[in-house]
This record gives structure tokens, C-alpha cells and sequence, in this order.
């Protein structure tokens, strides 16, 4: 199975090479990107391109930091071409700020059973709910989801639905488990919008670049809830199969693909630091509806050998 760290824009493609061993591993290690929330203010001033066109506004709303890496990549994209950007968390939006803008990115997580972000509640309360003039308006959406769920992607969906209501023009893309097809019809469609802004003479950018892995097998895996009426928990150690431990901090998150499901990521976050000398996640057994288990959490929690690489 693969594992890569899901820390950074570069990150945003899917499984590395799947290794021989079910219980080997990939680890994609890139410079972090920390979910600490900046002046929004401050940081829209930062992305001013030098192009005349007008700016385009970025929204995010996530949950464990993949949209926001994604936002971050795709503004990034848009002002390294010379367009101007304005970059907000979802619960920072207001109607005046979106009905200046004719363009609007939505880079939008879905949580639990078709849940906003939680940051995002705000929002949902007070614009969700209420029509907004924005005839003439222009929005792509990225809805990122998880087919395991009946709701999926139920909050991008919402936010597409609520953008035509209000007289705008909206594209929705689905991603399920950053599944690599989806996030290049995004890469593409953003492009095409610069090409757009900017002209002819805007050359395609490949902004999403595939990662490259580093083995790790799992080492240990222990039960933490023996008896519990919730799902089991288990705690998952993780060794480098060569050399030694990369360096990550709290926060960072890691996406596994499993054997049956290899560009399929799912994402967890690190419940260790490298001082402790293993990687360490935990990971709750989870059921479907239909009382089938989900496939990553069964694969993790009960298939999948120790020790083997």
C-alpha cells in the first residue's frame, strides 16, 4: 500500500508507486504547511498580481487542510501568471466581498454525512440561507468528498446550487478522495480561466506535482478501546523500511491508499512526533450503512500483516 504526506500543494495527486509487500509502504515528504489561519487582510494584500484583469476571489472551507493547500496552490497559480487574487477562509466571506468579484473559486471539504467544515458554520448560517444578487457572476467549485458516504460532497454540492439560485454562471467538479482525474479537470479548468484573464499568450502551467516516495512498513498495532460500545480504535505505528525518520509536526496530515483502492487516498492525521521514533496513527474501524466495513479503516485496522515490507 502506499501512504504520502498530505502537507503541502505539491502533495495533491495520488498514490506514489505501490510497493511489493501489502504492508510496505510510501511516504511523500514536502515542505509543511501549517493549518494556522493568517490575517486575511494581510495576506490578500500578498497576492496582488501585476495584470489588469479583473481579481479573482479564492474560498475555502476545510476541514483537516486539503482544500486549503489546494486554495493556496490554485492562488498561488493564478498570481504567479500576474493576476490579482483575493484568498479567504469561508467564514471570512461576506455578500459585499463576493459581489465585487466576477470570477470566485470555491475549494470546498465535505465532513462526516455531508457536514460543512466546521469553520464554516458561519457561513452556512448566514449566506447559505439567503439569495445574493450576483447575475453576471462567474464561479468554479471543487467539491472534495468520499464516495464511502451516502452525502457526497454534500456541502460543495449546496454552495454550487445556492451559486445558481443567485443568477450566477457554476461549474461543479466531484473529487472523490483526491482521485488524480479530478484534480487535473481542475488543474485544467483553472487554467483555461487564466488563459481567459490574461490572453492568448498565457502559457499552460503544470501546477500539481506528483510526489515521490520513501518506504515504511507497519511495525505495531494496537487496540486502544477493548470493550467499547463505539467503533475499536487502534493505534498504528510505522517504521521507515530504510534509513530514518523524516521530520513532520502536529497538525500534518498523511494519505494511505490501500491495496484494493490504490488511487484512492484516504487522510489521517499524525497522533505522534518524530522524537517518539515511529509515525503513529489512529485509525477507528468504521461501518457503512448497508453494515458492509469501510474498505481503508477494515484494511488498516484487521488485513494488513505486521512486519511485512
Amino acid at each position: 500500500m502506499t501512504v504520502e504526506w498530505m502537507l503541502t500543494p505539491e502533495r495533491l495527486w495520488g498514490a506514489a508507486a505501490v510497493l511489493g509487500g501489502y504492508a510496505a509502504m510510501c511516504v511523500t515528504l514536502a515542505a509543511k504547511v501549517r493549518r494556522q489561519r493568517r490575517a486575511e487582510e494581510a495576506e490578500s494584500a500578498a497576492l496582488q498580481g501585476r495584470a489588469q484583469a479583473p481579481a479573482v476571489l479564492v474560498v475555502y472551507a476545510s476541514q483537516t487542510g486539503q482544500a486549503e493547500a489546494l486554495a493556496r496552490a490554485t492562488a498561488g497559480m493564478l498570481v504567479d501568471g500576474g493576476l490579482q487574487v483575493r484568498l479567504l477562509p469561508v467564514d471570512k466571506l461576506t455578500q459585499a466581498v463576493l459581489q465585487q468579484h466576477v470570477h470566485s473559486l470555491w475549494l470546498l471539504s465535505t465532513t462526516g454525512e455531508g457536514d460543512a467544515p466546521d469553520h464554516a458554520l458561519g457561513f452556512v448560517q448566514r449566506l447559505l440561507a439567503t439569495p445574493v444578487g450576483l447575475s453576471g457572476h462567474q464561479s468554479l467549485v471543487l467539491a472534495l468528498g468520499d464516495h464511502e458516504y451516502e452525502q457526497f460532497c454534500a456541502f460543495g454540492v449546496a454552495v454550487h446550487a445556492w451559486l445558481q439560485a443567485c443568477a450566477a454562471h457554476s461549474e461543479l467538479i466531484c473529487v472523490d478522495n483526491m482521485q488524480p482525474q479530478s484534480l487535473q479537470a481542475w488543474q485544467a479548468r483553472v487554467g483555461r480561466l487564466r488563459q481567459e484573464l490574461l490572453g492568448a499568450s498565457a502559457q499552460e502551467v503544470d501546477w500539481l506535482q506528483t510526489p515521490v516516495g520513501q518506504p515504511f512498513v507497519l511495525s505495531r498495532r494496537r487496540l486502544l478501546n477493548p470493550g467499547s460500545e463505539g467503533g475499536p480504535l487502534y493505534l498504528l505505528e510505522w517504521t521507515p523500511q530504510v534509513g530514518e525518520l523524516p521530520d513532520w509536526q502536529s497538525g500534518d496530515l498523511v494519505s494511505l491508499c490501500v491495496p484494493a483502492a490504490p488511487d484512492q487516498p484516504r487522510d489521517y492525521s499524525i497522533a505522534s512526533v518524530t522524537a517518539e521514533g515511529s509515525l503513529q496513527l489512529l485509525v477507528r474501524q468504521s461501518t457503512r450503512e448497508d453494515g458492509s466495513p469501510g474498505l481503508a479503516s477494515d484494511w488498516l485496522c484487521r488485513g494488513m500483516e505486521i512486519g511485512a515490507a
